[in-house]
């Protein structure tokens, strides 16, 4: 659920919009009546992010990095551990091979600008 807030009274129940971010309701801040920003709680950021901030060692177990994309499709190991380092930091992968890493969704070729 989201809750709107104008930029006053957000400011006046502060700890009521906090508490309902936690809850997983998503809080949206407006200014003049535009949406000026976001509160979501530390779980909804980090999966959003990608910045779960966990261990190379539990992304590279984690079958599920790039999702069904890369189901029975073989990877270069060199390649696998760039992309699980880049998934469990929230990084971006900048490579000119973007064949490889298709499935990941944080990618960036310079050489194709």
């Amino acid at each position: 659920m989201q809750t709107d807030w104008q930029l006053q009274e957000a400011r006046n129940n502060l700890s009521q919009l906090i508490r309902q971010a936690v809850a997983g309701d998503t809080q949206v801040v407006t200014v003049h009546g535009r949406p000026a920003a976001v509160e979501v709680s530390t779980e909804d950021y980090a999966r959003l992010t990608g910045r779960g901030g966990g261990k190379l060692s539990a992304a590279l177990l984690n079958l599920d990095i790039a999702g069904d994309e890369l189901a029975g499709r073989p990877m270069p190991v060199m390649d696998g551990l760039l992309m699980a380092c880049a998934q469990c930091r929230g990084l971006t992968v900048v490579t000119r091979n973007v064949q490889d890493f298709e499935p990941f969704p944080r990618i960036f070729n310079p050489w194709g600008l």
